[in-house]
Formats: C-alpha cells, structure tokens, sequence
C-alpha cells in the first residue's frame, strides 16, 4: 500500500479520494492540494464544490471554484463513484485546471461575435 500513496502523492495530475457519506472528506495528493489551494476539505466544502450522484457510473464534469484567496478557478474533474461494502460511497478521480482554456473560449466566441464568418454575411 505504501507504493501506490507514493504514487498518489508524486503524481503530477491532481488526485483526490472522497467518501460521501455525509460526514465527506477529501484527500487530495500535492497536486490536488496546490490547484484548488485546500489541505483538506470538510464536509461543507466539498458538498458547495462537488455535484453528488446516485449512480454508479463515472462521471465528467466542469465547474468553477474559489480558492481561498479569492480567485477563480475552473475545474474539470473525472470522477468514478464505487459502492463499498458498508453501504458508504468512494469516489477516485482526477482534476484538470482548464481556466486558461475557458478564457481561450470566451476569447473565440466574443471573436466570432465581432468577426462573422464571410459564409454566414451571404444569409
């Protein structure tokens, strides 16, 4: 078992484990915890930044969250919720910072708002 947190924790790409039980947790790996700027995260934390499920399937997901400074960030998780054998629910996954992405987004559409395309001035 010592192996596999060593490689939870030296992995570069945000890892977290979370038990929706309702007393849930996080533990997140140094990535996870340099992202969204949390050592741990308590119940009310987590239940504000995550959309529970009652399926078992996994799951993808973007959405915005505040780090503790103030600052905006958004982040895409992938999430696979498993049923343990008390009933409680885990949930293993990864998270991507894809705020950069978002802004190249907006960029694009506010763009294309000013700039139409020579196809569409036909129409």
């Amino acid at each position: 078992m010592h192996l596999y947190h060593a490689l939870f924790e030296q992995s570069a790409t945000p890892l977290f484990v979370m038990m929706c039980d309702g007393q849930a947790c996080v533990q997140g790996n140094a990535a996870f915890r340099r992202t969204v700027g949390w050592q741990a995260m308590g119940s009310e934390a987590v239940l504000e930044r995550f959309h529970p499920t009652r399926s078992l399937t996994p799951w993808r997901s973007g959405f915005r969250m505040f780090l503790r400074d103030g600052e905006m960030l958004w982040v895409e998780t992938h999430d696979c919720p498993r049923r343990q054998p008390d009933g409680s629910l885990l949930w293993t996954g990864y998270a991507t910072d894809i705020t950069q992405r978002k802004a190249l987004e907006a960029a694009l559409r506010s763009s294309e708002q000013r700039f139409p395309s020579w196809s569409s001035r036909g129409r």
